[in-house]
């Protein structure tokens, strides 16, 4: 083996020579660009074809932050977001006024930011003179691995956070190269935006100092101080994701509860099982099997010993191999070291590993694996031809192996029950995947197999509350009254003061017709969770149903109170308002539902009413005509946006609206009275006379329609006379 400094000064050499034969992707950027966008898109074309999946939902689904500019300053001024990560949701919110929902936009955008963060590694590495620079952006580029982080939507956190890390860690490097102090501001702020992204982000100081140790040698204290600065800020963001994770998210309980040496005995698992992933990622999956820790067994240190055997190997040979293998190493760990159990985050709940943990971790691993051959076969074996096409064709067998089963992993990501199913196919234990798959096919009004994919779950944990409840769901819909009964009462003795069951007991029994009991549990959900909006909600529904308007009321009320943004409350308190004739109260509630959801026909319908009853006409056809813009096919748009054109003398206008609300709605009766009032209106008696006739035949009892009908016969009779 080399010394150090022979291998340093051969590297050296090989930099000084790159015009030989590989020009053409070392001094064409922009042609190796292309190249890494080009493969990334084409084995990530099955991810860009996919849905929606876990979480996704409150991230962009359901997320009504997203809809207003209200919520992009709470976006970043309050804690309502999932989690505090600012920058992600402001590029969700960018793209829900670009493409809406339609997932086919949010999954480009995060293979886009994956291949330029690829291109960044070959950037980084490129001006580190690491051996096979390309290769590793390459292979980080269509590592199976990496799927986790691109196909995942809501994991848009994971690759921004490292593109704005790998940004910052470039421009970091570019000062410490001496080509201005401007780099050096600019990667403070590239680190901040990496932070605002995901706070994994916190560990960079930590790997520059590491570079240059790598580079010339141990820090010195000056050169320390530069890191102040990002130390702060990474502590500060670090600490206020470990409260949240705790105080929010839920990291708390028996599954977090481990000793120190327990969680000593869990790292030097977790950092095995990431690396064997990454030398042979087979079998991935979205959930991997949770192990059980017992530092009391000497087996179960294997691993620790393994990891920090390997460490004193390569500082003991630091003059024979470099510092390179134990940069790499050190970075590897430190990268990783948010994720290797020393902190709770929740989903150790279900598992201490996903793959998704390692995005920039990995590269520690993969830069190593490929320097030391591209080292070995184009420095160290002096740069022949038949060796550099040695080394070329065993990297491109490689990227083209990794890249097939990228291909295949991204099926697994185009569909919520696609992903479940893979998931038990390959770990069977997990629980939270038969739980979730039954919430899928319920989804669906697939009940029967729901029922067996919560019976499952309820199977490998007795004691999981939620599976009962759901499957006491399920039960319910499926008209099996005192099976569901029994398994909400397991999950009340399982979880006493869950407001959740005793909510979805009552809409059991709302669903039954049943909306005095309905009531009660109501109640008993909103004892252990005042703040229940849909307990509010449902309960003000059951109020309506019982003829309660005032109560009513005050339940919509309190749904909003908990839930300023709740719109389907809002439009709700609206229409009691109206029907109360409290119209300026009810046009508020009406405009706070557009507010929180835009596409709300019935908020824009209902205020057009309003303004025509305040006999403000334009403002109410301009929000009729809002509310067929959304939804050409909403009747009863088209019939009050005809009623108010009547009232306005533009009769011509209201015939044709009617029309189109008939269209829509044959059997609308109203619609077709008021198309016979306007037909008498332009003394087309004949026709008159055979919209009142349609009408009176759907509603015989009506009156009015009999009156019309008989008007309009008398005034035909005295025309043909």
């Amino acid at each position: 083996m080399l010394n150090s400094k022979a291998m340093n000064n051969e590297l050296e050499n090989y930099a000084d020579t790159l015009g030989e034969t590989d020009m053409k992707i070392y001094l064409m950027p922009l042609a190796g660009a292309i190249i890494l966008a080009a493969v990334t898109l084409a084995f990530y074309i099955p991810s860009i074809g996919g849905g929606f999946i876990w979480d996704d939902d409150a991230y962009v689904l359901n997320n009504t932050l997203l809809q207003s500019i209200d919520g992009l300053k709470r976006i970043w001024f309050t804690n309502e977001s999932p989690q505090y990560y600012p920058l992600v949701f402001t590029t969700f919110w960018i793209e829900h006024y670009l493409w809406g929902l339609k997932p086919i936009g949010y999954h480009i955008v995060n293979v886009a930011i994956h291949s330029m963060n690829a291109m960044l590694v070959w950037f980084i590495l490129r001006r580190l003179k690491i051996p096979g620079a390309f290769i590793v952006g390459l292979i980080f580029a269509v590592h199976p691995v990496h799927v986790e982080s691109v196909a995942w939507i809501t994991e848009r956190k994971n690759v921004l956070s490292g593109l704005f890390y790998l940004s910052a860690l470039f421009t970091f490097l570019k000062f410490d190269d001496g080509e201005g102090r401007r780099w050096y501001l600019l990667s403070i702020l590239f680190f901040i935006m990496a932070l605002f992204s995901k706070t994994v982000a916190c560990t960079l100081p930590v790997a520059i100092l590491i570079i240059r140790w790598y580079r010339v040698g141990m820090p010195t204290p000056g050169y320390i101080a530069l890191m102040v600065p990002f130390f702060i800020g990474g502590g500060l963001m670090g600490l206020n994701t470990a409260r949240l994770e705790v105080s929010r998210v839920g990291a708390m309980g028996l599954e977090w509860s481990m000793t120190f040496v327990e969680r000593v005995v869990l790292s030097g698992k977790i950092a095995s099982f990431y690396a064997m992933k990454l030398f042979y990622p087979v079998e991935l999956t979205f959930i991997y099997p949770r192990w059980s820790i017992d530092a009391t067994d000497a087996s179960e240190w294997v691993f620790t010993a393994g990891v920090l055997l390997l460490g004193l190997i390569l500082l003991l040979s630091l003059k024979k191999i470099g510092r390179g293998p134990v940069a790499a190493l050190a970075f590897f760990i430190v990268t990783l070291f948010p994720a290797l159990g020393f902190f709770d985050v929740y989903p150790f709940r279900y598992s201490f590993v996903a793959d998704h943990f390692q995005y920039l971790a990995s590269l520690g691993v993969i830069t190593i694996a490929v320097a030391i051959p591209a080292w070995a076969f184009t420095v160290r074996g002096g740069g022949s031809i038949p060796t550099k096409t040695l080394f070329y064709a065993l990297s491109v067998a490689a990227i083209i192996t990794l890249g097939v089963l990228t291909w295949k992993q991204g099926y697994v990501y185009t569909g919520l029950e696609t992903l479940w199913r893979d998931t038990i196919r390959k770990n069977p234990s997990a629980w939270i995947a038969h739980n979730n798959l039954g919430t899928v096919l319920a989804s669906r009004d697939r009940l029967e197999e729901s029922v067996e994919s919560y019976r499952n779950a309820i199977r490998l944990k007795p004691d999981h509350a939620k599976a009962r409840s759901n499957l006491g769901n399920a039960l319910s819909r499926l008209g099996r009254f005192d099976e569901a009964m029994a398994e909400y009462n397991e999950s009340i003795r399982l979880k006493p003061f869950d407001a959740e069951t005793y909510y979805n007991i009552g809409i059991t029994f709302s669903d039954r017709g049943e909306y005095s009991e309905a009531l009660g549990y109501y109640r008993k959900a909103l004892t252990y969770k005042p703040g229940h909006p849909y307990a509010h909600y449902n309960s003000a529904i059951a109020y309506t149903k019982l003829g309660l308007p005032e109560a009513a009321s005050e339940s919509y009320a309190s749904a909003i109170r908990s839930k300023p943004t709740f719109a389907d409350a809002h439009n709700n308190l609206g229409n009691i308002l109206l029907s109360l004739g409290r119209l300026p109260e009810a046009a508020t509630h009406y405009k706070h539902a557009i507010r929180y959801k835009p596409y709300n026909i019935y908020a824009y319908n209902n205020l057009g009413i309003i303004f025509s009853q305040q006999k403000k006409f334009d403002e109410s056809t301009s929000y009729y005509r809002k509310a067929l813009k959304i939804d050409p096919g909403y009747a009863e748009a088209y019939y009050n946006l005809g009623v108010t054109l009547a009232d306005m003398g533009r009769t011509a206008e209201a015939v044709s609206n009617y029309r189109k609300a008939l269209e829509i709605k044959p059997d609308y009766a109203d619609a077709l009275n008021n198309l016979g009032s306007a037909y008498l209106e332009e003394k087309r008696y004949q026709e008159a006379v055979e919209s009142f006739e349609k009408a009176s035949a759907l509603n015989p009892d009506s009156p009015r329609f009999r009156k019309n009908l008989s008007i309009a016969k008398k005034l035909l009779k005295n025309v043909k006379k």
